[in-house]
């Protein structure tokens, strides 16, 4: 004997009832719709893993002796710039505008804002975990 199709959604009828009060959960009712589609994968925050930089010499010397530097402020942070001339960890980088990519804590990476980096200066890209944000500070 053949049974439902599996894949075929559920439909139920439901009564409405008054919203929880407060302090207590909702209850599903025995028998309830159930969709039975996939998820599309992108509802899931998939991490991506960073890409290897194919050669960090090749960085740094794209940010070439200009004295231009970055080092980031906050606790339990870590941030890469990344931009048309490539990925950057704390250190010398080359002037231009760049996303900041950071990683709060254990969790996973994010974009966290964007930066403009002047040529000649050293940057103080300060991050805020609560915001889930970073910046240049002046």
């Amino acid at each position: 004997p053949a049974g439902p199709d599996p894949a075929a959604p559920v439909v139920a009828t439901v009564a409405e009832e008054d919203p929880p009060a407060a302090g207590t959960t909702a209850r599903a009712e025995v028998g309830a719709a159930v969709d039975r589609a996939p998820v599309p994968r992108a509802a899931y925050p998939v991490e991506e893993p960073a890409a290897p930089r194919e050669d960090a010499r090749a960085a740094d010397a794209a940010a070439g002796d200009s004295g231009t530097r970055w080092r980031v402020e906050g606790r339990g942070v870590s941030v890469r710039l990344v931009g048309d001339a490539g990925e950057f960890g704390p250190g010398p980088v080359p002037p231009g505008r760049f996303l900041v990519r950071a990683r709060f804590g254990d969790k996973p990476e994010i974009d966290a804002g964007t930066v403009s980096i002047r040529a000649g200066e050293e940057s103080v890209i300060a991050c805020d975990e609560a915001f889930q944000q970073c910046r240049r500070r002046p």
